[in-house]
């Protein structure tokens, strides 16, 4: 019996699938029990698929990406994913297209009379979500950016207030965040980057001139923010501050302003409060503290409605078939003060 030839040898094993890219692709949904399912658990294997149904609009990965081009070949692999979320950014650009030019005319033909028509009604605006997606899809994302513009140009005023290092310098330092730490540390030493971070809450002061010096004023006004953070937070009301949260709070603004926090508890928090705390955790963890005051006063003057059956249930289930009694009685009237403050506590001003 002769040897193989070299072209007979290679028909029997495949090539390395190309998988590549495909690592970034999103898979789809799959139906459990459908066809395909079926069908693909005969092919990769039920391991393989158990897998990718974890994976439903996430990523596929290098790995899972290997194992299935190799086994079912580029193609159908193509057809259980779809491209991920690369539209996005592409959405806010604005349309401009060159209608002599060669290129365009070439991508008109593939993308259809439709969405050409879509995207000559876009002339000078957003090119939006959906024909994002779509066009992204269809044209790939280089394509589209050809297509558009980067947003409306700003016109910068020349004579615009030239920033100092004293403008600097007042504004609060935000906390260092590791991902910049080991580039900080390059830059500055270790020295100074535990300096900045124990400045956190602060403002920068006259250290903001070594800063600028060493990275540059746009570098330098990164690790700062603006101070005034903390307005209309101090009108509101301090809630009831949890031991789980007291000890988070602990470490982060120290027990002196917690013990001042814990006395505030029902009463206001007052400006003092408020800029320290806002200062050291921002404004959201603040935010998470206190909760509006007296919202409950504008709806007292109301005046109650028909409730439907619906509503009366889902009421029943919140406030009690008691106080649904009672809001059923006056319809037609105001809804009064004491009622008012129970229902907004119960289920918010909305």
């Amino acid at each position: 019996q002769t040897m193989m030839t070299r072209h007979e040898s290679k028909r029997l094993v495949q090539r390395g699938g190309r998988w590549r890219h495909l690592n970034r692709w999103v898979v789809r949904r799959l139906v459990v029990g459908s066809k395909r399912v079926k069908r693909l658990e005969a092919s990769l294997g039920k391991p393989v698929v158990a897998k990718l149904m974890k994976r439903q609009d996430k990523v596929l990965g290098t790995h899972l990406a290997r194992l299935i081009v190799r086994t079912i070949g580029r193609q159908s692999t193509k057809r259980l994913l779809r491209r991920g979320h690369n539209w996005r950014w592409l959405n806010r650009r604005i349309v401009r297209l060159n209608v002599q030019s060669r290129r365009v005319k070439q991508l008109q033909g593939r993308m259809g009379a439709g969405l050409w028509s879509q995207l000559q009604k876009r002339r000078g605006k957003r090119l939006g979500k959906s024909l994002a997606k779509r066009l992204t899809f269809k044209l790939g994302r280089r394509n589209v950016i050809r297509l558009t513009r980067q947003r409306r140009r700003r016109r910068r005023s020349s004579g615009g207030r030239r920033r100092t290092w004293k403008w600097l310098s007042h504004r609060i330092v935000k906390k260092v965040h590791r991902r910049h730490e080991k580039s900080l540390i390059k830059v500055l030493g270790r020295r100074n980057v535990n300096k900045l971070k124990d400045k956190r809450g602060d403002s920068l002061g006259v250290y903001a001139k070594y800063l600028i010096g060493k990275l540059g004023w746009r570098k330098a006004s990164r690790l700062v923010r603006r101070g005034r953070h903390w307005r209309g937070l101090h009108s509101r009301i301090v809630k009831r501050i949890s031991n789980r949260r007291a000890t988070k709070l602990r470490v982060s603004i120290g027990q002196k302003l917690l013990s001042r926090l814990q006395r505030r508890q029902g009463l206001q928090l007052g400006r003092y409060l408020a800029k320290r705390i806002v200062n050291i955790i921002g404004r959201q963890s603040t935010a998470r503290l206190v909760r509006r005051g007296w919202n409950w006063r504008y709806i007292a003057y109301r005046f109650v409605r028909r409730m439907g059956s619906k509503r009366q249930k889902l009421l029943a289930i919140s406030l009690g078939q008691q106080t649904v009694n009672k809001i059923k009685k006056l319809r037609g009237k105001r809804l009064g003060k004491p009622l008012a403050r129970f229902i907004v506590r119960k289920i918010g001003r909305r």
